[in-house]
């Protein structure tokens, strides 16, 4: 492998790392001390540990999302199913 590979390579990880570090902070669905935690595992383990912390962002964000429109009284069913419309 040359520099430029190896210089590509390593620009990937680092804005890969640099990415999902932004969305952990942004995020509000974690206390202080689970944002720490996180941080190490991004950047500690640098490819694996940002998939893995993305995935889990993201995974999150849908449960909240589930759970916002759950208890906003919309239904999840088939359209026609709900209690809304004729």
């Amino acid at each position: 492998m040359n520099i430029t590979n190896l210089t590509i390579a390593l620009f990937v990880v680092l804005a890969l790392d640099v990415l999902v570090t932004i969305v952990l902070l942004k995020s509000s669905a974690f206390t202080q001390n689970q944002k720490k935690s996180q941080l190490l595992i991004i950047w500690f383990l640098p490819i694996l540990g940002a998939s893995l912390i993305y995935i889990f962002i993201r995974e999150d964000k849908k449960a909240f999302r589930i759970k916002k429109i759950n208890n906003s009284g919309t239904s999840l069913g088939p359209p026609g199913t709900g209690s809304g419309g004729a």
